[in-house]
């Protein structure tokens, strides 16, 4: 008799929670908020799956995994836009939330190049241009690009140093052959390689004007030059009777071409040796000699 009772206690129970089981199989799941939120990011609306998370208060401290994962893509999209227009502190907060939402960001290296610190601003303005730095790029999310630091500016030149002749200026010396015998002589350097000179003979009365260029500013150098010999006389001044040189002033005004060395071996003074190719500049000389070559010496000492 008890038993009868109890199964009929128990029996409507047991019927309708197995009703309601079945309603619960039977009946379709309801689609949640984050199933829109991640709809939104689809479809390019990332601020506002940003707002719907807001307004379902998801916090590091929500319970549902896929929530804090969903919003913390939309923040991350979100934060990516802030950076392209310039707001790069309100993006760095927002990067900070979502890695707070999924600490599983903080496992992608590429998600770690958006938290590095931008470079200190420099105080002194800076010539250079600043370069971008490119960042690797992954289809679904557009990643910011970073500034690099600025671009070194160029390795200045360091400045020739001065040779053996950088004071430049006048001088004076003596010499011995074509322009004379003997001579003396007063030039002028310019840039420690152009050479100008106006000598006069002292045994043969000429005039010599020449113009040299030396090859290198090192001590010792080649040079070449041209000059133009004005002789005044044909006979010596001393009576020493020398008919090479009698026969060589006889031609007249001649031309040369200077080949030879010279030796900057002191701070002030210089020597010169070398031949002098000589020729008239009389075509009608029956006497004329083409390139004839004849020594040149001289010291020079620098005023």
């Amino acid at each position: 008799m008890y038993i009868g009772v109890l199964a009929g206690l128990v029996a409507p129970l047991l019927m309708g929670a197995a009703g309601d089981a079945a309603q619960d199989l039977n009946s379709p799941p309801v689609a949640g908020w984050t199933t829109e939120a991640t709809s939104l990011i689809e479809g390019g609306k990332p601020a506002a799956a940003v707002a719907l998370c807001t307004a379902n208060g998801v916090s590091p401290q929500t319970d549902s995994v896929e929530a804090r994962k969903v919003c913390a893509l939309a923040y991350t999209k979100v934060a990516d836009r802030l950076h392209l227009i310039g707001l790069k502190s309100r993006a760095r907060s927002f990067w900070l939330h979502a890695s707070k939402l999924d600490m599983e960001l903080l496992d992608d290296p590429d998600f770690m190049v958006r938290l590095t610190p931008e470079p200190a601003p420099n105080p002194a303005p800076s010539p250079a241009p600043i370069a971008q730095r490119a960042v690797r790029m992954q289809p679904d999310v557009a990643r910011p690009a970073l500034l690099a630091k600025p671009v070194e500016s160029a390795v200045k030149v360091a400045p020739t140093p001065p040779g053996p002749r950088a004071n430049d200026g006048f001088y004076l010396g003596v010499g011995a052959g074509y322009d004379g015998v003997a001579s003396v002589h007063m030039g002028w350097c310019h840039a420690e390689r152009v050479l100008l000179e106006t000598s006069v003979g002292l045994v043969f009365p000429v005039i010599d004007t020449r113009l040299r260029i030396l090859g290198s500013r090192t001590e010792l150098t080649p040079y070449v030059g041209v000059g133009i010999t004005t002789p005044l006389a044909r006979q010596d001044n001393l009576g020493l009777d020398l008919p090479t040189y009698q026969s060589l002033y006889a031609l007249g005004q001649t031309v040369h071409a200077d080949l030879g060395l010279a030796w900057a071996f002191s701070a002030s003074l210089e020597a010169f040796g070398g031949l002098a190719f000589v020729t008239s500049l009389d075509d009608n000389d029956p006497n004329q000699i083409i390139f004839f070559p004849q020594f040149a010496l001289q010291l020079s000492y620098k005023l």
